[in-house]
């Protein structure tokens, strides 16, 4: 073979292919190796850890009652996503909805300050997870965002971990809301607990119903719940949460 034969031939075989992927804006890497805590799980919450990093997971649903850890685990998830590069932000959304008999009113500040009250479950699982000074770069940076239902409409969640928490507080028009921000390479986690809603004509029960099928599955749509069997705060706290059936 000719010397200019097996030159064109080689150029033919490095010739750059043209990237057709859709283009995604990633935004800067976070830099630093988070120092994740761990804890002993139980087999039911790796199930749940399990099906929320599998790389088919779009949508997971969980339905749990208070100190099963949901709202742990999922911030869980989101780090460890984080930490593998796989998304770049984590955003906890949820309605700004007071759950006791009498509010406290008007809240001065800005919007970030008006959510803080609202913000205060992540903060206390950040701070079960990871070492202060990486929590402050993280919230910091704007890598973690608290974020309210209400103000979601029109965005769109790229290479994200979406948290919507308190689940029981959202109307079907507010689930309608919240799962269409889903953007590529992007997962989202509904968490709540029925027995716990604030509001009128709550939607989770229904939403939670409409997505658990084989059908959803097969699509990256997954439902999980945790009973009082599973409360890792207080095992007293089971006993509790089932008396309270009585009043219904």
């Amino acid at each position: 073979m000719s010397k200019k034969k097996r030159s064109k031939e080689a150029e033919v075989g490095t010739e750059k292919r043209e990237d057709k992927s859709p283009f995604i804006y990633q935004g800067d890497k976070v830099k630093i190796e988070l120092q994740i805590r761990e804890f002993p799980w139980t087999e039911k919450q790796k199930q749940f850890i399990d099906i929320a990093l599998d790389s088919k997971t779009n949508y997971l649903f969980c339905q749990a009652p208070a100190g099963t850890g949901k709202t742990l685990l999922s911030i869980f998830v989101g780090l460890k996503l984080l930490q593998e590069g796989k998304i770049r932000n984590i955003y906890f959304a949820r309605n700004p909805v007071e759950s006791s008999s009498f509010g406290l009113g008007y809240l001065a500040g800005d919007l970030q300050s008006k959510m803080s009250p609202y913000s205060m479950p992540m903060m206390d699982h950040l701070n079960e997870l990871l070492p202060p000074s990486q929590i402050k770069f993280l919230i910091d940076s704007g890598v973690i965002q608290s974020v309210p239902i209400g103000f979601l409409k029109g965005r769109t969640f790229n290479l994200s971990l979406i948290i919507g928490e308190e689940a029981e507080d959202l109307q079907v028009v507010d689930f309608r809301l919240l799962m269409g921000r889903l953007g590529r390479r992007s997962k989202m986690l509904i968490i709540g607990d029925i027995d716990q809603s604030n509001v009128r004509n709550g939607g989770f029960q229904k939403i939670c119903d409409l997505f658990n099928s084989q059908e959803c599955v097969d699509n990256g749509i997954h439902y999980f719940s945790f009973t009082t069997a599973d409360i890792m705060r207080n095992k007293i706290l089971g006993y509790v949460i089932d008396k309270f059936k009585f009043l219904k």
